[in-house]
């Protein structure tokens, strides 16, 4: 190992069950080819404070929650005059 190359190094032990991090981490690390001779790759983390996930959902703009078509169905068996044949094959 080429020690070296690096300003420092350390280790840190990671319970299994807190370990969803090392794993994104280790996915990140295995889609680079790095070699000693050429500048590293930079991966830059923000942190949130809810899941990503829920960064990208927009709002409806009808004001209705995004679950609304799918309660009517099951609840009244009948869909909305907006609903297209793709969404109604889906539900």
């Amino acid at each position: 190992m080429a020690l070296e190359f690096f300003d420092g190094i350390s280790f840190h032990h990671i319970p299994r069950e807190e370990n969803q991090m090392a794993d994104a981490l280790a996915t990140l690390a295995s889609m680079f080819q790095v070699s000693p001779y050429r500048d590293l790759p930079h991966i830059e983390f923000r942190c949130r404070g809810k899941p990503a996930h829920c960064c990208l959902i927009e709002e409806e703009k009808d004001g209705k929650p995004w679950y609304f078509d799918i309660k009517r169905y099951i609840k009244d068996k009948e869909y909305s005059q907006e609903t297209s044949d793709i969404d109604k094959r889906i539900l």
